[in-house]
């Protein structure tokens, strides 16, 4: 098989747990000393470590995903081209997106209801349904707007933009820029500094975005007038993005140095999230609002945090890279259900949150119930009801290994075969 054509296996492992862990950070949320209002579900039974859990997570997993997405994107449009990327995102990105927004956006509204009314959130409703229309009659097409765990669609359709903006300039760019800019990108991805200058990079972006899990609008936001949070955010995880479009073409180098650096980037990393969960929050908020340490502490969390996410992502990759070389059926299973999973768990997290609430457990006993319940309900309709559907061809494609089981024990012959694309 060519070079360009090699499946990184590990890769694809990394891709899946980063799915998997987006649903253990939200079954967590229910059970965190600081709850957030917008989630509905906070237990009476409480630990610091799912603090822990979700500062961890946080502190890489999208970051890593996205940097993903890049590499991806870019082996894409080199080994098959602009035309097949773009139908090919349009269908598995941008059309997801919208039949999420209009399926699964609405059920998991009609859950944070029903876990709302469970837990006392707010007054309470004398009907579950009539609450709910009630909601959308009131907020109408902006209800319906709102991407919840969905965002990570809309930033990849802008991100898929960005490239393509970048390719069309590079074409009038000077040959001599182009060679400055692929110079430096061959020595990024030869030295085990990349998650130090490239934390550099992305230090102001982190500075300048309000985070509620770094800083909780305390102290550091100077650009907050100037330019917008949300813009910031967005070039922040494009930033990550771009790394892993540059990545592809030079693979093999970043492949040899994330594989052997991974598990120690990725244990080292851990350290800031915890440092900032278990020390420096809890010390800024038992400070007054105006106390001049504010900005101190909070310079401190986006300083540290910045560079423990280059370091995470990087490190969480190249344990997979290292550890997960060969092909795998299991785990290209998983790879496939990840998405899907993904997409729809949050309904399913938040209203076995509600239900569980008044259960006589502790948080650590409910958490496993909820993502035991969700992990099994994901499984199963992946299996019986998307995977060898119209659904599953969406998302994933139509391969030739996803044919049912019935038709591949008994196929049936066919005048002139189509062969089925490998992606």
């Amino acid at each position: 098989m060519p070079a360009s054509q090699e499946r990184i296996h590990g890769i694809d492992a990394a891709r899946a747990v980063a799915m998997f862990l987006g649903i253990a950070l939200h079954a967590s949320m229910a059970y965190t000393t600081t709850p957030e209002e917008a989630w509905r579900v906070s237990d009476p039974s409480k630990s610091v470590v799912f603090d822990a859990l979700i500062y961890v997570t946080h502190n890489f997993r999208m970051q890593a995903f996205f940097m993903i997405a890049g590499f991806f994107a870019a082996m894409v449009i080199s080994t098959k081209g602009s035309a097949y990327f773009l139908k090919n995102r349009a269908v598995r990105i941008a059309l997801p997106l919208v039949l999420g927004l209009a399926t699964i956006g609405p059920v998991t509204q009609l859950a944070k209801i029903y876990a709302g009314d469970r837990c006392g959130f707010g007054a309470a409703t004398p009907s579950i349904w009539g609450a709910f229309t009630a909601y959308y009659a009131e907020h109408g097409f902006r209800a319906m707007r709102s991407p919840i765990h969905l965002w990570f669609l809309e930033f990849l359709l802008i991100m898929y933009t960005a490239a393509f903006a970048g390719r069309a300039a590079s074409k009038v760019l000077p040959g001599a820029l182009l060679n400055a800019f692929d110079r430096i990108g061959d020595r990024l991805f030869r030295t085990a500094w990349s998650p130090v200058i490239m934390g550099c990079l992305t230090l102001p972006l982190v500075i300048g975005v309000h985070d509620w899990m770094i800083d909780g609008g305390r102290g550091v936001r100077p650009w907050i007038g100037l330019v917008p949070s949300l813009l910031l955010g967005m070039c922040y995880h494009l930033t990550f993005f771009t790394f892993g479009w540059a990545w592809w073409k030079r693979r093999r180098e970043g492949i040899e140095i994330y594989s052997r650096m991974g598990p120690v980037w990725f244990i080292g990393s851990c350290i800031a999230p915890l440092a900032i969960v278990l020390w420096l929050l809890p010390a800024a908020r038992a400070l007054q609002p105006d106390d001049p340490q504010n900005f101190s502490l909070g310079m401190t969390m986006k300083c540290l945090w910045n560079f423990a996410a280059w370091f995470g992502a990087l490190g969480f990759i190249g344990m997979f890279l290292r550890w997960f070389r060969r092909p795998s059926a299991a785990w290209r299973y998983a790879a496939d259900a990840s998405y899907w999973a993904y997409l729809a768990h949050m309904p399913i997290v938040i209203a076995l949150g509600g239900l569980t609430y008044n259960w006589g457990l502790n948080c650590f006993e409910k958490f496993a119930i909820v993502v035991a319940v969700t992990a099994a309900v994901l499984f199963v309709t992946y299996h019986f009801g998307v995977r060898y559907t119209p659904i599953g061809w969406m998302l994933n494609g139509r391969r030739g290994d996803q044919a049912h089981p019935k038709t591949r024990a008994n196929p049936q012959p066919t005048v002139s075969p189509t062969p089925v694309p490998q992606q």
